[in-house]
């Protein structure tokens, strides 16, 4: 988000809000990561999730009016809670390190869910017991189902991959995983996939240089290093050249007699 502009930049939180409602209300597909084009940084006016994030909106407007109207305090605060843990998160008056992460939504989340059950103490009880069972039911799914995943962690990043395929920092924990176990094809297939869907993120091409050198494939990392420079020149480039320049000495021959 450092490089929007114009409605981008001004946009682009609802997007965000867009996405954390989404999950707020129906966590079907959670990931680690939602890094690069997993969400991106262009407004785009068919994507759902900016109408889901004036949806949110209006509702909270609607429900302020509700509050004051009559005159609940408590769910007054909880929805000014839900607004200001948001902006701290919601890159709307400055930009913070990260565009997207579900764990940023924890302290939001615990004034939404006040609000979840200030509504459903309204029901009768019946009517709550069956509520309460269906919720807690497909909670208690989605926790499990979601957690067991982190038990391996191949298992995790191909799933997170292929829910959020534009997450390219997902893309190179998964790359790293498949070549600690040795899986040279599925490496440089999973590092080529990354460098289309971002090729003007320089980490990405030193990660890939540094992966290459250790394949002893030193033209490639070459390529990439020169590619890394031209993006963005950082320390960790300067310390791979030199490892590069190491490596390509160590493999001439000797010119001692």
């Amino acid at each position: 988000m450092v490089i929007t502009h114009g409605k981008d930049r001004i946009l682009m939180p609802l997007v965000l809000l867009g996405h954390y409602t989404q999950l707020l209300i129906f966590p079907w597909k959670l990931a680690p990561d939602y890094s690069g084009a997993a969400i991106g940084w262009q407004i785009h006016f068919n994507d759902p999730y900016f109408y889901i994030g004036i949806i949110a909106v209006t509702l909270w407007f609607s429900l302020c009016a509700i509050a004051i109207f009559r005159r609940n305090g408590a769910m007054l605060f909880c929805l000014f809670g839900v607004a200001f843990t948001y902006g701290l998160i919601g890159n709307i008056v400055t930009l913070i390190g990260t565009n997207f992460a579900e764990r940023l939504m924890y302290l939001p989340s615990v004034f939404f869910l006040v609000l979840v059950a200030m509504m459903l103490s309204h029901l009768s009880a019946r009517a709550l017991g069956c509520a309460m069972v269906v919720i807690l039911s497909l909670a208690s799914l989605r926790t499990f189902t979601y957690a067991r995943r982190w038990n391996d962690r191949l298992e995790l990043y191909e799933q997170a991959v292929k829910d959020q395929p534009g997450a390219v920092r997902m893309q190179m924990a998964l790359a790293k995983e498949y070549f600690d176990r040795g899986e040279t094809e599925k490496t440089l297939r999973t590092l080529e996939e990354a460098r289309r869907i971002m090729p003007e993120y320089a980490r990405l091409w030193s990660f890939s240089a540094a992966i290459a050198m250790k394949m002893n494939d030193l033209d490639s990392a070459s390529r990439y290093l020169k590619k890394a420079e031209s993006i963005q020149l950082s320390m960790t480039i300067l310390d791979l050249q030199q490892q590069l320049v190491e490596a390509r000495a160590a493999t001439r021959p000797s010119t001692q007699p």
